[in-house]
């Protein structure tokens, strides 16, 4: 009888421990240290994790207590003593994680400046922050699989970070120590051959010029700063568990979300997640699709959602403070030349043919602006050539400062994908029988198709020596009609493709067509295609 009394104080002690954490709810009185809210609750968690097991002890109608036989009458008793902690545990447990929401949210605004834009780790030695938006990062992953910092300059399309002063390396802009180029991603280091320093090196060009060759510096060994999607430890030390466990948690999904909603909103914070825009769920694509009508649905919502970043991307890099120099053009329009300071590091890159707005805010409100085309890009500045003409009196040809640039976007890009996909959808001969079917996910062989053979040994004159997974994809690649080839920058794609193209030349009977997204591009890959020894038109 006196372990049924301990159920009994059981019970009683879990009303308590639930009566009081409800209070601090309701009354939103909420530690400021986790530790503290935790402690409180491990006399629940205990609780929760002994009424578990003493449900399996307690639920047959008849059971033994130390050798004594409990009578019918308390058996029901015991029966409603069980059901009551299984309640009670449900709102422990409810309670719990109502209280971690809500400690977060009120964190949030006690956090130093230099905490983690995502999760709130906040140790002076964990965290980078990024050079062009000023936000800082940890070198933690949380429960995604790069670091907080990596995923933000990829979202976010910048390059530049420096350290916090109390890091391991102090208060430093990370840049290239021969040409003082800031891209982390292009950033290495190499040590001196015979004393002990570390100098920073980005891999393109510096590495392979002639002037960092005649140093004292072992080039052999240059290493990349990050590594497995993090910064070196030496570099930045990643967050503890302990520190993690502290940490808000955000999946991959939430950390694509809050970059899109900072393109708009740069002062936003994890929590504005919250709004049922954000949590709005966009349709999943296929491995196989029914017809071309379902593959169109999918894919015109996708391409919707990739218009509306991109016009958000283009409204977030207006630039105030400009300084430009006015000009007349030989067919009397107006003409200014200006550059941008953040021109480098935006995610969006100004070319040729864009449209750009010229704005000049007056006092009296009543601002000046008008719209132009970018003619000519230089490594100084940008000329643009305005719609307003010679006749035109109001234009401000005398002020030269304050002026602020504004890049308008054009949805041809996407129309011409919505037309594709129209055309795609009404007519199966648009395209190949093979390539058609292959795009709806059906497995099927392609005519005429023959698989090129070739040595294992695939390098090619003229270019460097392939390693084996180059290998591996040239073979691949000649034995499949349709393939598909990914890496980051630096692993050796355009060697690999001038390799491809040198393989087919040789074996196929026909031209080999080339095609790149960029004349940048193109005109590295014809440059390594040339070194093969081939004929580039």
């Amino acid at each position: 009888m006196d372990d049924f009394i301990n159920f009994e104080n059981l019970t009683e002690s879990i009303r308590t421990n639930v009566s009081n954490l409800q209070n601090k709810i309701d009354k939103k009185d909420i530690h400021s240290s986790t530790y503290s809210i935790l402690s409180e609750l491990d006399s629940a968690n205990t609780i929760s994790t002994l009424s578990s097991q003493l449900k399996g002890e307690i639920i047959d109608s008849e059971f033994e207590f130390s050798g004594r036989q409990i009578f019918h009458e308390k058996n029901t008793k015991s029966h409603s003593v069980t059901q009551d902690i299984i309640d009670k545990t449900s709102i422990l447990e409810k309670i719990d994680k109502k209280i971690k929401t809500t400690h977060y949210s009120n964190e949030v605004k006690n956090l130093p400046r230099h905490a983690c834009s995502y999760c709130g780790i906040s140790d002076e030695t964990s965290v980078v922050k990024c050079a062009v938006c000023s936000k800082w990062f940890c070198n933690g992953r949380g429960i995604t699989s790069s670091a907080h910092i990596i995923t933000h300059l990829i979202c976010s399309k910048h390059k530049r970070v420096s350290l916090h002063s109390s890091g391991p390396v102090g208060n430093e802009v990370l840049e290239c120590y021969n040409c003082g180029r800031k891209n982390a991603f292009l950033l290495g280091f190499v040590r001196a051959k015979t004393e002990s320093i570390i100098v920073l090196l980005c891999r393109e060009p510096c590495l392979n010029t002639t002037f960092v060759d005649d140093l004292n510096w072992d080039l052999n060994k240059w290493q990349p700063l990050i590594k497995d999607r993090m910064f070196l430890e030496w570099l930045v030390k990643e967050p503890t568990k302990k520190q993690v466990l502290k940490a808000k948690e955000l999946s991959s999904r939430d950390l694509i979300k809050i970059e899109e909603l900072w393109l708009s909103e740069p002062d936003a914070t994890p929590e504005h997640l919250k709004d049922s825009e954000f949590n709005s769920e966009s349709v999943a694509v296929l491995i196989i699709y029914e017809d071309a009508h379902q593959y169109r649905k999918i894919y015109n919502s996708l391409l919707k959602l990739e218009a509306d970043y991109d016009k958000n991307l283009k409204d977030s890099q207006t630039q105030s403070g400009i300084h430009v120099r006015w000009d007349l053009g030989l067919n009397k329009q107006r003409q200014v030349f200006f550059s941008l300071p953040r021109y480098s590091e935006t995610g969006y890159k100004v070319k040729n043919g864009n449209e750009l707005k010229l704005i000049l805010k007056k006092k009296n409100d009543t601002n000046w602006e008008s719209r132009g085309q970018v003619l000519m890009i230089s490594e100084t500045e940008i000329q643009l050539e305005l719609e307003c003409s010679l006749k035109d009196e109001d234009v401000p040809i005398k002020q030269t400062i304050g002026f602020e640039i504004e890049f308008l976007w054009k949805s041809t890009t996407f129309d011409r994908c919505r037309t594709a996909l129209d055309t795609f959808c009404v007519d199966d001969r648009c395209i190949t029988t093979f390539l058609y079917h292959r795009l709806l996910g059906h497995n099927i062989a392609p005519d005429n198709f023959i698989r090129k053979i070739i040595n294992d040994d695939s390098n090619v004159p003229g270019l460097p020596e392939l390693n084996h997974s180059q290998i591996a994809a040239v073979q691949y690649i000649l034995k499949n009609p349709l393939s598909l080839i990914q890496g980051p920058p630096g692993t050796g794609k355009t060697v690999t493709s001038a390799a491809i193209v040198y393989n087919l030349s040789k074996t196929a009977s026909g031209q080999v067509l080339v095609v790149a997204p960029s004349n940048i591009a193109v005109d590295q890959l014809c440059y390594r295609i040339h070194q093969t020894g081939l004929k580039v038109p």
